[in-house]
């Protein structure tokens, strides 16, 4: 008797723990990619955004048609993520005709806005330039190497170069309230050029 009792025990053990199983995956099945929780909130990376090859790639068209010589002088965005692409990012065009610059703001790969305004900056950027892509790959270990407690907020700026350099991408981050950390790269051959530091306390 005791050992017929001893069986039925096993036997509802092995039948809990198989609807255990099969419910579990069913569950997980069954949730979308908003339910699952994300294992690294701080990496999240959201996917309607764009790399700046791409929003440049936008912009350019809307640039000649204002103005057929319109060259690019600048091209940055305030959000970047650390795999160097954006929800926005902010061109800025210079035309020798018209004396001026003319700005394209994108926003998920549209053109959410554009403004002409006075000369302000007029050095064009050279052809060739590596994407914000390739940018975190040698800025973010120079960033970890300080050993600083960094927010993760990035920001990234292509701008035309000084000291025969073509063109320089910066990305930076900050420290605390005060302070900020830049690292500047080649944005023609992609090597570290220099990690600079600004703001208030250091």
């Amino acid at each position: 008797m005791k050992k017929n009792i001893f069986i039925i025990v096993i036997i509802v053990a092995i039948g809990a723990f198989g609807v255990f199983i099969f419910m579990k995956n069913r569950n997980r099945a069954g949730l979308s990619a908003i339910d699952l929780p994300d294992a690294n909130p701080t990496t999240h990376i959201d996917k309607n955004t764009l790399s700046a090859k791409k929003a440049y790639s936008i912009a350019l068209p809307a640039a000649i048609n204002f103005s057929s010589d319109s060259v690019l002088v600048d091209l940055n965005t305030t959000g970047v993520q650390a795999d160097g692409k954006s929800r926005t990012w902010y061109a800025l065009f210079y035309s020798a005709s018209k004396k001026t610059n003319y700005k394209i703001n994108i926003v998920e790969g549209n053109i959410d806005r554009t403004e002409e305004g006075d000369k302000k900056k007029t050095d064009p950027i050279a052809d060739g330039w590596i994407d914000s892509t390739d940018v975190p790959a040698v800025a973010l270990p120079k960033f970890n190497e300080m050993g600083e407690v960094l927010e993760p907020d990035y920001f990234i700026a292509l701008k035309s170069g000084k000291n025969n350099r073509s063109a320089i991408w910066s990305m930076n981050c900050r420290v605390g309230e005060y302070r900020t950390l830049t690292v500047d790269v080649d944005a023609v051959t992609g090597k570290f050029i220099k990690t600079r530091k600004s703001g208030i306390g250091w």
